[in-house]
């Protein structure tokens, strides 16, 4: 049996799924859907190969343990791992609950197949980085033919090999549970016939609300100037706001408009109709001389909408949008700046109806670039690089994720529900990434049996740290710090006790820096004394913050003037959550973490972090050092 070979079958073909879907988003044809199909069948296939390469994994282990009996943490780790190993032989495909409602719309549909998408790449990324560290753990095995005979000297390699066949395993069922939600999807699209029966070969009358104030009265105008540009108020009124006719224009109001309140129900569609109605603005209005200006605002404001908003309806988008740029043709031709704005919109229109596929951050098969470390574990691999390149690494990988974070992840707390968590895919995978570092610190301590080398591990993560605080980048910063707090590692007197004093003092330094009380005071006291764009934030933090905005305050308020009438969008809720939103996605631009170098080796052992769970790592942790355990104390 080759794992070579098994291995290289995944990954080309789970790579050759995502060029066919990517494909297939762009030419929906009957052919290429069931060439998807044979694709995904043959690909099914091969997580029985898998399967039957990890089974064999576990034979050797038990024959390389056969004349001893497995320590209880061992025990019970090899117990989980065959109870996972049986789920993942039954093979039940299954798929992401979604919110079917929001599926009617197809530009939403769009972004989800495009995150699910990309979310297979990095996940085929992970796949494909996790499995050199098991080809390089399996070295020796690669090197005979004699499986039976094969077996592990090392009871440290068989920890680290359980942690990989958990990763790898967990891996393959969330590319499964991505690929079937695909299908789900691609099918859904192409038998839906519920949009066919909104489009209309000719434009669509608009609906506009009685009281709206483009009636042109100039009256009504004036006494909206005086409102205050935050306060809650009715949608025609909030659009005004956006055009010159009311002021000096605002991005913060407009982007504000665009992502979070056009974010509702149905808002981004009857913006649609509401900016089309302004655009023609009557001969008889005192802003008639002005028209140019407004009508250029508009197409503007309807161009942004299109890039950051991906709540409009297909027949909106496709049709209502076409057909009004087509009754304003008239209009178009005498005015150059108008034809130019629209040609963007058109533009704008045809890109986002193609979709490019994500570039592989791999090349052939064994990685030619990284070499073997045989008998090496994955923390002697630690110990043998300074922090400060390590930190630079940890850093570069989380920054690509960091930097794919859109506005509308942000929104309605997507992250924590099931049926939106597609829309959020980035900060999701964030998320993720923090847990995995504090599990990975966790897991490379407790592995080693040996005291003094559980407290150089423990020495080289706190100067991991310190690099990490010095880079400004507090994300992984507190993966790390959260996994040195861990009760299975903060009870490890006896490990502790062999840190020099310089790095207990860096320790508390950092744990006071990341510490959560009062809404993290320190670290956001430190961030906004920082004038740099190069920073890399704690997302946890925005998304408490963004929790509290949503769950504290409600979307609609009581008109004051009319408290049984309708109710007003609540803009000021808006605005916190776009300025919460803002804060966390600035350091996207000009960040000098973006142009730190990719170091192959230490990357492609970083970025996938195989972890053990955080029962079995207590268990660990007592075995390591027992509860009753004490650090003797000198002699007089």
């Amino acid at each position: 049996m080759q794992f070579s070979d098994t291995f290289k079958s995944y990954i080309t073909d789970t790579h050759t799924f995502i060029t066919t879907f990517g494909d297939l988003m762009n030419d929906a044809s009957k052919e290429k859907l069931k060439m998807a199909e044979e694709i995904k069948t043959k690909y099914l296939k091969n997580i029985e190969l898998i399967n039957e390469s990890l089974v064999a994994i576990m034979e050797i282990i038990n024959r390389s343990l056969s004349e001893t009996t497995p320590e209880p943490p061992l025990a019970k780790i090899m117990s989980r791992t065959y109870e996972l190993l049986e789920s993942f032989a039954v093979n039940e495909t299954t798929r992401l609950d979604l919110n079917l409602e929001s599926l009617k719309i197809g530009r939403l549909t769009q972004v989800l197949k495009i995150n699910l998408l990309n979310s297979v790449n990095y996940k085929n990324d992970s796949f494909f980085f996790t499995s050199c560290q098991l080809l390089t753990f399996m070295s020796d095995f690669n090197n005979t033919n004699d499986f039976k005979q094969f077996y592990f000297d090392s009871l440290l390699r068989i920890y680290n090999i359980l942690a990989l066949l958990s990763s790898v395993i967990k891996l393959v069922q969330d590319i499964t549970v991505d690929i079937e939600t695909l299908y789900f999807l691609q099918l859904y699209s192409a038998n839906d016939d519920t949009e066919e029966s909104l489009l209309d070969s000719s434009p669509q009358t608009l609906k506009v609300h009685e009281t709206a104030i483009y009636t042109w009265d100039e009256k009504i105008i004036e006494s909206k100037k005086n409102e205050d540009k935050y306060s809650a108020s009715t949608l025609d009124t909030l659009i005004f706001r956006l055009l010159p006719s009311y002021g000096v224009n605002d991005d913060r109001v407009l982007y504000t408009f665009l992502y979070i309140t056009c974010s509702r129900k149905n808002t981004a569609n009857k913006m649609i109709d509401l900016l089309f109605t302004i655009f023609n603005v009557p001969e008889s209005s005192k802003f008639y001389e002005s028209k140019n200006v407004i009508q250029q605002q508009v197409l503007s404001i309807l161009l942004k909408l299109l890039r950051c908003n991906h709540f409009l309806q297909d027949s909106l988008k496709d049709q209502t949008i076409r057909n009004y740029l087509g009754s304003i043709s008239s209009v178009i031709k005498e005015e150059k700046i108008l034809a130019e704005q629209v040609q963007l919109i058109e533009m704008e229109l045809e890109r986002q109806e193609r979709y490019n596929v994500p570039v592989r951050n791999w090349g052939t098969w064994p990685p030619s670039k990284i070499p073997i470390f045989g008998e090496l574990d994955p923390s002697e691999i630690i110990l043998l690089y300074e922090p400060e390149l390590i930190a630079h690494q940890l850093s570069l990988i989380e920054f690509e994720i960091y930097v794919k974070i859109r506005p509308m992840e942000l929104i309605n707390q997507a992250w924590n529900s099931k049926k939106l968590q597609t829309q959020a895919r980035n900060v999701v995978d964030l998320i993720k990434r923090v847990n995995a570092v504090s599990f990975w610190v966790s897991t490379s301590i407790v592995l080693q049996n040996k005291v003094n080398k559980r407290a150089r591990l423990l020495s080289t993560f706190i100067n991991i740290a310190k690099q990490l605080q010095t880079l400004r980048n507090y994300n992984t910063l507190m993966g790390i710090v959260a996994g040195l707090n861990t009760s299975t590692i903060s009870r490890l007197k006896n490990t502790w006790a062999l840190l020099r004093t310089k790095d207990l003092e860096t320790y508390n330094e950092l744990n006071t820096l990341m510490n959560p009380a009062k809404s993290f005071v320190k670290l956001r006291s430190t961030m906004s004394e920082c004038s740099s764009l190069s920073v890399l934030p704690y997302i946890g933090m925005y998304l408490s913050d963004l929790t509290f905005i949503d769950e504290g305050n409600p979307s609609h308020v009581n008109d004051p003037e009319n408290p049984q009438g309708e109710k007003l969008i609540n803009f000021d809720k808006d605005f916190m959550i776009y300025r919460a939103i803002e804060d966390l996605l600035k350091h996207q631009k000009y960040n000098e973490l973006a142009k730190i170098q990719k170091m192959d080796v230490l990357w492609t052992f970083l970025f996938e972090l195989p972890v053990l769970n955080g029962e079995e790592l207590f268990k660990l942790s007592l075995d390591r050092e027992p509860r009753e355990s004490e650090i003797r104390k000198p002699v007089n």
